[in-house]
């Protein structure tokens, strides 16, 4: 795929886009709000013979200027259907979502789904399937293995991929040569690593807490690290987390998605979660007492030397004035395997649309029609779920350039190593409890107690679904 200067500008901004939790503090003035009139896209004239339709579309607050191209588009080949916006910030999309979808709502037709949440919708009939919409071959060769199994509910293709996301290891290069400490192979500025290298080289995490060691400092002695070994960039949020168990091959619900004790408090459970207890508290590599929206900052001022996080946070590290960084393949544990946090927003039918055929039509050509997942791409740049854009972001000049060149090992990821999030109905309940765990053991709760207590916790939620 050729980029412009103008489209890797677009990349570069895109990259270090709010995760989306941060979304909750980044809602826009009409949140709540039907966006109609300017944000009607582009009616066409109807065909002779076919009746007009429009559909409502439910999304996130700042989606409308990247749908609108992909809308345009459509709606040349469909000049019969309009698409009406309404938008909401993060939190209060899922409020309306379950207000709308309870109350059996005929008038959505296109429903923004973050993937987590496909079985839960699907359980609980709120979505309809949409096997029906795409082809034999568009099912089984359009998406990354991962998001397409993350789409299914029951053997069923319940909402279709729009994007996906894929984590690296930034490393502070002036902090390894300060310290004397070889770093892993990663791409960088000088272009001295090529991707086969940067996986053939991937550190385990038992390197990650050996160099982590000597890099924590504490110049002035005041008790307090200046420069912390390690941290995370969604710590003690599940999306980050759970690739330390799913390394040991340990999931952390039953397949039905209905039961975590055995999982969540298995003898592999506890062996990841004091891995990451003492990262905070035996090792005291990593800070207590820091956000998620406050790691990144850590990273960019110089005070984190190893930083695990997400694609998104490219754009902050490469403007960081002094900031001499590369990218790192994600670490995985040396008894393990490499598993490598994923997952993005997918989108769907609701069950109770009277226009479920022209909806289809619609999400048919966003996320596997060469035009429209290709518009979504370049106009969202976000990273992608379909197979046929990432081989043009591996095989392009235009990403061989270091930060972007960070999209070509995130693509390798997303073949090879990508784990999504469990498949439960009861995810929400799930990730509350589980996050609440994790900042307990962060803080120094034992995880053989803290992690059987939030198993029974979670198995008394996820009862209802049984």
């Amino acid at each position: 795929m050729k980029h412009s200067a103008m489209n890797q500008g677009k990349l570069l901004r895109s990259a270090g886009r709010s995760t989306r939790r941060r979304l909750l503090q980044t809602g826009v003035a009409v949140a709540g709000t039907a966006v109609l009139g300017d944000s009607v896209f582009a009616q066409g004239t109807p065909t002779a013979g076919q009746d007009a339709v429009t559909l409502k579309m439910i999304s996130l607050s700042d989606w409308p200027p990247h749908w609108e191209p992909v809308i345009q588009a459509f709606q040349t080949r469909h000049p019969n259907i309009t698409i009406e916006h309404e938008v909401y910030p993060f939190r209060q999309l899922f409020e309306i979502i379950e207000v709308r979808m309870q109350g059996r709502s005929q008038d959505v037709d296109l429903l923004a789904v973050d993937v987590p949440l496909v079985s839960s919708y699907s359980l609980r009939g709120y979505l309809k399937p949409l096997d029906e919409y795409f082809s034999t071959e568009e099912l089984e060769g359009t998406w990354v293995p991962a998001s397409l199994e993350a789409g299914r509910h029951n053997g069923q293709f319940m909402a279709a991929p729009l994007n996906t996301s894929a984590q690296y290891m930034y490393v502070n290069l002036g902090l390894f040569r300060e310290a004397g400490i070889e770093p892993p192979p990663a791409l960088t500025a000088d272009g001295s690593a090529t991707i086969e290298e940067v996986v053939a080289g991937r550190w385990t995490w038992e390197q990650v807490v050996e160099a982590a060691r000597e890099m924590t400092t504490d110049t002035n002695g005041d008790g307090t690290p200046d420069v912390w070994g390690f941290s995370f960039d969604q710590v003690s949020r599940p999306y980050q987390i759970l690739a330390l168990p799913e390394s040991l091959g340990q999931p952390s619900v039953s397949e039905d998605g209905l039961t975590t004790t055995g999982y969540l408090d298995s003898p592999k459970w506890i062996q990841a979660a004091t891995f990451y207890h003492d990262l905070f508290n035996g090792e005291a590599v990593s800070p207590k007492g820091v956000t998620p929206e406050d790691t990144a900052d850590l990273f960019a001022t110089g005070k984190a030397a190893i930083w695990v996080g997400g694609e998104w946070n490219v754009r902050q590290f490469s403007e960081t004035e002094g900031l001499e960084f590369g990218i790192a393949a994600h670490p995985y544990f040396a008894d393990g395997e490499v598993a490598t946090p994923t997952g993005s927003w997918h989108i769907g039918i609701p069950a109770f649309s009277q226009h479920a055929a022209e909806a289809g039509q619609f999400i048919q050509f966003v996320t596997a029609d060469p035009e429209g997942s290709r518009l979504w791409f370049e106009h969202h740049v976000q990273f992608p779920a379909t197979l046929a854009l990432l081989e043009e972001i591996e095989s392009s000049e235009e990403y061989q350039e270091f930060p972007v060149s960070g999209w070509r090992l995130a693509a390798e990821e997303a073949r090879t190593s990508a784990a999504p999030r469990p498949k439960t109905p009861g995810y929400l309940e799930f990730e509350d409890i589980l996050a609440t765990t994790l900042e307990d053991i962060r803080n120094g709760a034992q995880p053989e107690e803290a992690l059987p207590a939030a198993a029974r916790r979670i198995d008394r939620a996820l009862a209802k679904y049984r």
